[in-house]
């Protein structure tokens, strides 16, 4: 008889069941964090005195020019931090080619933190203003002219080290010198990317 035949045509193939190996996720390449390594982040991230340090240097290509600061950092919470940064800023010329000595800058900086639980990498966004003197004789702006000054990083990043200590990129940092004001102000908007180390803060 035909009674015991079974009819398997049209029935659907299951998916492919993800892979289920030990260390990951269903359906995901990167292993999972071991309570090891989460620990160990989690030791790299430690914050350590509320005070701290900070350098950084880069340069800019759209207005040519380079820049170097150091500053103080004060943590009010592991998502904002405050400082005070000092700088000098010599612009450069290509027609011809000559570097001129530029501003010198002091601003105060806010910073915003984004910290991601369980990786080194942060990111962050910042605000610096203060002013900025001018170093060297310009047609129609004397020397140490002074000004205001901007610069904002819409996104950047730290990465823990440890030890209380960070890298700091700041990808896209778009700054503004202008030392002098009036009717035909002197100002040098630069693009620039810094990078830097952070001590604490």
């Amino acid at each position: 008889g035909t009674a015991g035949v079974v009819f398997a045509a049209g029935v659907p193939t299951s998916p492919t069941v993800p892979s289920t190996e030990p260390g990951k996720e269903p359906g995901r390449d990167v292993p999972t964090p071991t309570v090891t390594e989460v620990a160990k982040v989690r030791e790299d991230k430690e914050l350590g005195s509320k005070w701290g340090f900070a350098a950084s240097a880069g340069g800019s290509v759209d207005r040519t020019a380079v820049a170097a600061s150091v500053g103080v950092r004060y943590r009010i919470r592991e998502q904002w931090v405050v400082g005070l940064d000092a700088g000098w800023n010599p612009w450069v010329t290509t027609s011809p080619m000559t570097v001129h000595a530029g501003v010198a800058t002091l601003s105060g900086a806010l910073i915003r933190r984004f910290p991601m639980k369980f990786d080194r990498v942060n990111l962050r966004s910042s605000l610096h203003l203060g002013v900025s003197t001018l170093l060297f004789d310009v047609y129609g702006a004397p020397k140490y002219s002074t000004g205001p000054y901007g610069a904002i990083t819409p996104l950047g990043l730290d990465y823990d080290l440890g030890g209380h200590v960070r890298i700091v990129w700041d990808a896209i940092e778009i700054a503004l010198p202008v030392p002098l004001l009036g009717q035909l102000p002197l100002y040098y908007e630069q693009f620039r990317m810094m990078i830097g180390v952070q001590i604490g803060g």
